[in-house]
Protein backbone atom coordinates (compact mmCIF):
# COMPACT_ATOMS: atom_id res chain seq x y z
CA UNK A 1 0.00 0.00 0.00
CA UNK A 2 1.16 3.26 -0.54
CA UNK A 3 0.77 6.15 1.32
CA UNK A 4 0.74 9.87 -0.56
CA UNK A 5 2.12 12.34 1.11
CA UNK A 6 -0.36 14.67 3.16
CA UNK A 7 -0.11 18.64 3.17
CA UNK A 8 -1.54 21.22 5.51
CA UNK A 9 -5.46 20.38 3.46
CA UNK A 10 -5.82 17.02 4.81
CA UNK A 11 -8.48 15.81 7.07
CA UNK A 12 -8.31 12.33 8.96
CA UNK A 13 -10.63 9.90 10.11
CA UNK A 14 -10.12 7.24 12.82
CA UNK A 15 -11.07 4.39 13.40
CA UNK A 16 -12.36 3.18 17.56
CA UNK A 17 -14.74 0.71 18.68
CA UNK A 18 -16.13 -0.34 15.24
CA UNK A 19 -17.16 3.47 15.12
CA UNK A 20 -15.19 6.27 13.00
CA UNK A 21 -14.51 10.23 14.28
CA UNK A 22 -13.31 13.23 12.55
CA UNK A 23 -12.57 14.53 10.87
CA UNK A 24 -8.94 16.28 12.01
CA UNK A 25 -6.53 17.98 10.96
CA UNK A 26 -3.29 16.85 10.91
CA UNK A 27 -2.15 18.54 14.19
CA UNK A 28 -5.09 17.80 15.88
CA UNK A 29 -4.45 14.31 15.06
CA UNK A 30 -0.70 14.77 16.72
CA UNK A 31 -2.55 16.15 19.86
CA UNK A 32 -4.63 13.36 20.13
CA UNK A 33 -1.20 10.94 19.81
CA UNK A 34 0.42 13.15 22.38
CA UNK A 35 -2.76 12.77 24.76
CA UNK A 36 -2.25 9.07 24.01
CA UNK A 37 -6.22 8.96 22.79
CA UNK A 38 -5.00 7.24 19.57
CA UNK A 39 -2.15 4.65 19.58
CA UNK A 40 0.35 3.61 16.59
CA UNK A 41 -1.93 0.78 15.97
CA UNK A 42 -5.27 3.01 15.26
CA UNK A 43 -6.38 2.54 12.17
CA UNK A 44 -6.60 6.34 9.75
CA UNK A 45 -8.24 7.54 7.10
CA UNK A 46 -6.91 10.54 4.99
CA UNK A 47 -9.95 12.26 3.07
CA UNK A 48 -8.25 13.38 0.64
CA UNK A 49 -6.73 9.66 -0.84
CA UNK A 50 -9.66 7.97 0.18
CA UNK A 51 -7.58 5.57 2.11
CA UNK A 52 -6.61 3.71 5.36
CA UNK A 53 -3.51 2.90 7.28
CA UNK A 54 -2.43 2.39 10.60
CA UNK A 55 -0.82 5.61 12.12
CA UNK A 56 3.02 3.80 12.21
CA UNK A 57 2.98 3.39 8.44
CA UNK A 58 1.70 7.32 7.65
CA UNK A 59 5.36 8.91 7.40
CA UNK A 60 4.27 12.23 8.68
CA UNK A 61 2.58 10.73 12.10
CA UNK A 62 5.10 8.17 12.38
CA UNK A 63 7.77 11.36 12.27
CA UNK A 64 5.62 12.94 14.93
CA UNK A 65 5.31 9.62 17.06
CA UNK A 66 9.43 9.13 17.21
CA UNK A 67 10.18 12.70 17.55
CA UNK A 68 7.75 12.70 20.46
CA UNK A 69 9.71 9.45 22.08
CA UNK A 70 13.44 11.46 21.74
CA UNK A 71 12.28 14.16 23.66
CA UNK A 72 11.00 12.04 26.40
CA UNK A 73 13.96 9.96 26.23
CA UNK A 74 16.19 13.39 26.53
CA UNK A 75 13.98 14.76 29.25
CA UNK A 76 14.64 11.49 31.36
CA UNK A 77 18.29 11.39 30.67
CA UNK A 78 18.21 15.50 31.47
CA UNK A 79 16.43 14.25 34.66
CA UNK A 80 18.75 12.08 35.76
CA UNK A 81 21.64 14.07 35.18
CA UNK A 82 19.97 16.86 37.52
CA UNK A 83 19.02 13.98 40.18
CA UNK A 84 22.72 12.79 40.29
CA UNK A 85 24.28 16.56 40.28
CA UNK A 86 22.23 17.32 43.32
CA UNK A 87 23.01 14.14 44.99
CA UNK A 88 27.22 14.97 44.44
CA UNK A 89 26.68 18.56 45.78
CA UNK A 90 24.82 17.69 49.32
CA UNK A 91 27.54 14.78 49.61
CA UNK A 92 30.42 17.90 49.00
CA UNK A 93 28.77 20.60 51.15
CA UNK A 94 28.21 17.89 54.04
CA UNK A 95 31.79 16.77 53.79
CA UNK A 96 32.75 20.59 53.76
CA UNK A 97 31.05 21.46 57.03
CA UNK A 98 30.51 18.32 59.07
CA UNK A 99 33.91 19.38 60.94
CA UNK A 100 32.61 22.70 61.68
CA UNK A 101 28.83 21.50 62.79
CA UNK A 102 30.68 18.52 65.06
CA UNK A 103 32.73 21.30 66.08
CA UNK A 104 29.93 23.51 67.13
CA UNK A 105 28.00 20.84 68.71
CA UNK A 106 30.88 19.81 71.02
CA UNK A 107 31.31 23.29 72.18
CA UNK A 108 27.89 24.37 72.93
CA UNK A 109 27.74 20.61 74.74
CA UNK A 110 30.65 21.69 76.55
CA UNK A 111 29.43 25.05 77.75
CA UNK A 112 26.42 23.52 79.12
CA UNK A 113 28.06 21.21 80.91
CA UNK A 114 30.83 23.62 82.31
CA UNK A 115 27.49 25.88 83.27
CA UNK A 116 25.40 22.96 85.23
CA UNK A 117 28.39 22.08 86.86
CA UNK A 118 29.84 25.27 88.19
CA UNK A 119 26.77 27.38 88.81
CA UNK A 120 25.80 28.18 92.53
CA UNK A 121 23.96 25.98 94.24
CA UNK A 122 19.99 27.03 94.16
CA UNK A 123 18.96 28.10 97.74
CA UNK A 124 16.47 25.58 99.90
CA UNK A 125 13.48 27.53 99.24
CA UNK A 126 13.98 28.53 96.11
CA UNK A 127 11.03 28.13 93.60
CA UNK A 128 8.37 28.52 97.19
CA UNK A 129 6.15 31.65 96.99
CA UNK A 130 7.68 34.31 99.25
CA UNK A 131 4.59 35.63 100.19
CA UNK A 132 2.81 32.70 101.22
CA UNK A 133 2.48 33.63 104.65
CA UNK A 134 1.51 37.16 104.12
CA UNK A 135 -1.34 36.29 101.35
CA UNK A 136 -2.76 33.25 103.85
CA UNK A 137 -6.02 34.09 104.44
CA UNK A 138 -8.77 32.48 106.79
CA UNK A 139 -12.34 32.93 107.13
CA UNK A 140 -14.47 34.54 110.59
CA UNK A 141 -15.48 31.24 112.99
CA UNK A 142 -19.09 31.83 113.34
CA UNK A 143 -19.37 30.19 116.75
CA UNK A 144 -22.23 27.25 116.90
CA UNK A 145 -26.05 28.76 116.98
CA UNK A 146 -28.28 25.93 118.92
CA UNK A 147 -31.15 25.73 117.32
CA UNK A 148 -34.08 24.29 119.27
CA UNK A 149 -36.80 21.94 117.76
CA UNK A 150 -40.66 21.69 118.74
CA UNK A 151 -40.60 19.93 122.53
CA UNK A 152 -41.93 16.40 122.22
CA UNK A 153 -43.43 14.43 125.10
CA UNK A 154 -42.62 10.67 125.37
CA UNK A 155 -45.58 8.70 127.37
CA UNK A 156 -44.78 6.36 130.04
CA UNK A 157 -45.38 2.69 129.36
CA UNK A 158 -46.95 0.53 132.20
CA UNK A 159 -44.32 -0.51 134.50
CA UNK A 160 -43.93 -4.28 134.65
CA UNK A 161 -43.98 -5.82 138.41
CA UNK A 162 -40.34 -7.23 138.17
CA UNK A 163 -39.28 -4.20 137.12
CA UNK A 164 -41.03 -2.30 139.76
CA UNK A 165 -39.16 -4.43 142.76
CA UNK A 166 -35.81 -4.18 141.14
CA UNK A 167 -36.50 -0.51 140.82
CA UNK A 168 -36.80 2.23 144.01
CA UNK A 169 -36.57 5.62 144.12
CA UNK A 170 -33.35 5.44 145.73
CA UNK A 171 -31.75 3.89 143.10
CA UNK A 172 -32.24 7.14 140.67
CA UNK A 173 -29.20 8.97 140.00
CA UNK A 174 -28.89 12.85 139.50
CA UNK A 175 -28.89 14.64 136.31
CA UNK A 176 -26.21 14.72 134.32
CA UNK A 177 -25.14 14.44 130.52
CA UNK A 178 -23.00 11.84 128.03
CA UNK A 179 -20.46 13.90 125.12
CA UNK A 180 -20.60 11.87 122.19
CA UNK A 181 -17.45 11.14 120.30
CA UNK A 182 -16.42 14.52 119.04
CA UNK A 183 -18.01 15.11 115.59
CA UNK A 184 -15.62 14.68 112.30
CA UNK A 185 -15.22 18.66 111.35
CA UNK A 186 -14.75 19.26 107.74
CA UNK A 187 -12.12 21.61 106.79
CA UNK A 188 -11.71 20.26 103.50
CA UNK A 189 -11.66 23.63 100.43
CA UNK A 190 -14.08 24.25 98.00
CA UNK A 191 -16.98 23.84 100.96
CA UNK A 192 -18.54 26.87 99.24
CA UNK A 193 -18.54 25.27 95.81
CA UNK A 194 -20.06 21.89 97.43
CA UNK A 195 -23.37 24.39 98.45
CA UNK A 196 -23.53 26.75 95.85
CA UNK A 197 -24.16 29.22 98.89
CA UNK A 198 -27.25 27.32 99.97
CA UNK A 199 -28.12 28.49 103.55
CA UNK A 200 -29.77 26.13 106.61
CA UNK A 201 -33.14 26.61 106.50
CA UNK A 202 -36.04 25.74 108.50
CA UNK A 203 -37.17 23.65 106.37
CA UNK A 204 -34.32 21.09 106.77
CA UNK A 205 -34.55 21.15 110.75
CA UNK A 206 -38.04 20.16 110.78
CA UNK A 207 -36.67 17.67 108.12
CA UNK A 208 -34.31 16.37 110.56
CA UNK A 209 -36.70 16.35 113.42
CA UNK A 210 -39.13 14.64 111.57
CA UNK A 211 -36.79 11.73 111.08
CA UNK A 212 -35.06 12.06 114.60
CA UNK A 213 -37.88 12.45 116.95
CA UNK A 214 -39.32 9.66 116.57
CA UNK A 215 -36.31 7.19 117.18
CA UNK A 216 -35.82 9.25 120.17
CA UNK A 217 -39.15 8.66 121.88
CA UNK A 218 -38.42 5.01 121.47
CA UNK A 219 -34.94 5.42 123.03
CA UNK A 220 -36.18 7.40 125.73
CA UNK A 221 -39.52 5.13 126.71
CA UNK A 222 -37.32 2.09 126.60
CA UNK A 223 -35.16 4.17 129.36
CA UNK A 224 -38.07 5.36 131.19
CA UNK A 225 -38.83 1.31 131.68
CA UNK A 226 -35.42 0.83 132.74
CA UNK A 227 -35.46 3.42 135.43
CA UNK A 228 -38.91 4.60 136.80
CA UNK A 229 -37.39 8.00 137.80
CA UNK A 230 -36.22 8.83 134.49
CA UNK A 231 -37.86 12.17 133.19
CA UNK A 232 -36.13 13.17 130.12
CA UNK A 233 -34.10 16.07 129.27
CA UNK A 234 -32.45 17.32 125.35
CA UNK A 235 -30.44 15.66 122.53
CA UNK A 236 -27.81 17.95 120.62
CA UNK A 237 -27.74 17.02 117.31
CA UNK A 238 -24.12 18.25 114.93
CA UNK A 239 -25.37 19.74 111.82
CA UNK A 240 -22.11 19.68 109.50
CA UNK A 241 -22.04 21.92 106.25
CA UNK A 242 -21.40 18.87 104.14
CA UNK A 243 -24.80 17.67 105.08
CA UNK A 244 -24.05 15.14 107.34
CA UNK A 245 -25.68 15.00 111.21
CA UNK A 246 -24.46 13.23 114.42
CA UNK A 247 -25.87 12.96 117.74
CA UNK A 248 -23.25 15.44 120.26
CA UNK A 249 -24.54 15.18 123.05
CA UNK A 250 -27.50 13.98 125.75
CA UNK A 251 -28.60 15.78 128.47
CA UNK A 252 -31.15 14.02 130.88
CA UNK A 253 -32.18 13.72 134.75
CA UNK A 254 -30.55 11.43 135.67
CA UNK A 255 -27.99 10.73 133.81
CA UNK A 256 -28.36 8.26 130.50
CA UNK A 257 -27.32 4.92 130.75
CA UNK A 258 -24.81 3.34 128.11
CA UNK A 259 -27.76 1.71 126.59
CA UNK A 260 -29.85 5.18 125.73
CA UNK A 261 -26.78 6.85 124.67
CA UNK A 262 -25.79 4.09 122.04
CA UNK A 263 -29.30 4.19 121.03
CA UNK A 264 -29.53 8.27 120.51
CA UNK A 265 -26.45 7.50 118.27
CA UNK A 266 -28.17 5.43 116.51
CA UNK A 267 -30.96 7.94 115.82
CA UNK A 268 -28.90 9.99 113.28
CA UNK A 269 -27.46 6.85 111.00
CA UNK A 270 -28.74 7.52 107.15
CA UNK A 271 -29.48 11.24 107.82
CA UNK A 272 -28.21 13.20 104.81
CA UNK A 273 -29.35 17.14 104.14
CA UNK A 274 -28.58 19.26 101.26
CA UNK A 275 -25.53 20.91 101.82
CA UNK A 276 -24.86 24.56 103.27
CA UNK A 277 -22.44 27.10 103.49
CA UNK A 278 -21.33 28.82 106.68
CA UNK A 279 -21.00 27.05 110.22
CA UNK A 280 -22.04 23.60 111.58
CA UNK A 281 -25.01 24.04 113.73
CA UNK A 282 -26.33 22.43 116.62
CA UNK A 283 -29.69 21.85 116.73
CA UNK A 284 -31.53 20.70 120.46
CA UNK A 285 -34.14 18.29 120.28
CA UNK A 286 -35.89 18.24 124.25
CA UNK A 287 -38.28 15.25 125.13
CA UNK A 288 -40.00 15.29 128.33
CA UNK A 289 -41.29 12.04 130.08
CA UNK A 290 -45.04 12.56 130.69
CA UNK A 291 -45.89 11.31 134.61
Amino acid sequence: MTIMKDDALDRWMYKRDGMDYGPFTTRELEHMIEQREITQETEVLNRRTRQWARVQDVPKLRAYIEEQSRRAAEAARQAEIAADHSAVARGNWWSMHFPLVTGAGLVVGLGVLAFVLLRAPAPVLAGYPTNFYKDLRFERMVPLRAMIAEPAKVTREPVKAAHAKARTPGNATAPGSIDMPAPQVDLSFGGEDASGGRQLSQADLDGVQKVVAPRLIRCFRTEAERNPAFVGGAVFVYLMPRGAAQVSKIDTNPAPSPELASCARASTQGIKIEAFTGAAQVMQIPLHVAQ
